[in-house]
Formats: structure tokens, C-alpha cells, sequence
């Protein structure tokens, strides 16, 4: 992973690198604590979900589970309970879009290739 700096300010990508850097709004400072292994997990899969191409149909359904995916982090930052249940089927619903998503890319690189 690169990390620059902008502004004074480390950064890898502007829009979800507020999750990593300082705590949910109304947070606790002492909230600034290492992620869990399932908060990395949701990072990993919401910065994978952010690279999928504007042009794919995947990229509609993505956006949605990143929207429901950051809600779920910010209340864990919070130190509000989420539902696991919920948790889960996010996050394999954002697994699964990546790989349709990673499927329909192979598939138009091939069909351009043979044109």
C-alpha cells in the first residue's frame, strides 16, 4: 500500500481514508484504537469495491453495499453493537459483486481482444 502526503497529511485514498485516520464524528478520542480483524476486513472490502470501472453493472450494486458497509463501520468505531447477521450478508453480498464484477472485466477483455 502507497501512502502520500497531501497537505501535511498521509493519505491512500481521500475517500475512505477519514475511517482509518481519526474516529466516527461524536466518537471518543480513546476510540482511536488498532482495527479489529473485521474491521480490517470491511477496509479491505470497501477500497476493492471503490476500484470497480463507473461502466460496469456491478458498479451501482457496489455503491450500495459501500454505503450500508461504511454505517456498519461507523457504528463500530462508535462502540455500538451492529447486526452480525446483516454484517455477514454485506459482506458476502460485496464478495460475491466483485466477483461477477471481475468476471464481466475478463470477459469484455476477451471479447475486445478477438475484434
Amino acid at each position: 500500500m502507497e501512502v502520500k502526503l497531501l497537505l501535511g497529511r498521509p493519505t491512500v485514498n481521500l475517500r475512505i481514508w477519514w475511517l482509518r485516520v481519526r474516529p466516527a464524528p461524536g466518537a471518543p478520542e480513546s476510540a482511536m484504537k488498532s482495527p479489529t480483524s473485521e474491521e480490517k476486513l470491511i477496509l479491505l472490502l470497501l477500497t476493492r469495491l471503490e476500484r470497480i470501472s463507473v461502466d460496469s453493472y456491478w458498479a451501482h450494486r457496489a455503491s450500495g453495499v459501500r454505503g450500508a458497509l461504511i454505517k456498519m463501520l461507523e457504528q463500530i468505531e462508535m462502540g455500538g453493537a451492529t447486526d452480525p447477521v446483516s454484517l455477514k450478508n454485506n459482506i458476502l453480498i460485496g464478495f460475491q459483486i466483485l466477483k461477477e464484477a471481475a468476471k464481466a472485466r475478463s470477459q469484455n477483455q476477451f471479447w475486445s481482444m478477438r475484434n
